[in-house]
């Protein structure tokens, strides 16, 4: 019930789930600014938080006992967060 709740746009969990994506955005833009490269899109930073999470999402969908596949759900997320680095705007 929770998973379709955060995307009901008139929902207060969905409001929590945009506030977290805006806040993992964020930090990740910042910690690339930090390394004194030039951050990526916004836009794309926040497409790659949305499929992280979406990783989760579908673990959680999949294995509702907690019995993830965590290298495969790790090496998905880390292929995703590459595109960070590649983005040559």
């Amino acid at each position: 019930m929770l998973l379709f709740e955060q995307f009901a746009p008139d929902s207060s969990l969905a409001r929590l789930r945009d506030e977290a994506i805006a806040s993992f955005t964020k930090l990740i833009t910042d910690s690339i600014a930090a390394l004194d490269r030039e951050p990526p899109d916004p836009i794309l930073v926040r497409g790659v938080v949305a499929a992280v999470n979406e990783i989760a999402v579908q673990m959680a969908v999949a294995h509702p006992d907690g019995d993830w596949d965590l290298e495969r759900a790790k090496h998905a997320m880390l292929r995703i967060l590459s595109a960070l680095v590649e983005d040559e705007r």
